[in-house]
Formats: structure tokens, sequence, C-alpha cells
């Protein structure tokens, strides 16, 4: 990746709690398209996160489950 990419590409992060609000909401490929990404840069930011990666897990938990992730 050259300079210019990577320095774009840090711009491109998002926090921890906004990532956490925003998949619980919206599909992966919604939340890429807010912030020109692939659905699969959400999943590994979600993995950063250690936050769950699969949209089946996410619909699975109930909200007291979800506020303690």
């Amino acid at each position: 990746m050259c300079r210019d990419c990577y320095v774009k590409s840090l711009q491109r992060e998002i926090s921890r709690e906004e990532l956490k609000d925003l998949i619980r909401k919206l599909p992966f490929t919604k939340v890429a398209e807010l912030y020109d990404v692939s659905d699969n840069a959400v999943r590994k930011w979600c993995k950063k996160y250690n936050l769950p990666y699969h949209s089946r897990e996410i619909r699975k938990m109930t909200d007291e489950e979800w506020s303690i992730v």
C-alpha cells in the first residue's frame, strides 16, 4: 500500500462504539458504503474491536447481551 492510500485508510477508521451501533442497525454492506470501504473491511474492524463479525450472531443477541459486548 502506498503512503497516500495508507493515510486514507487510517482516516476511514471508526470508533468501537460507533461501529457497534451501526452493525446492530445496518447490514455490513450499508456500513461499508457509509465509509467507502468493502464489507470485508467492516468485518476486519469488528475483529479488531472484538465484536461479532457474523450477521447471524448479531441478530441472535438480545439487547442485554449486546450491551455487554
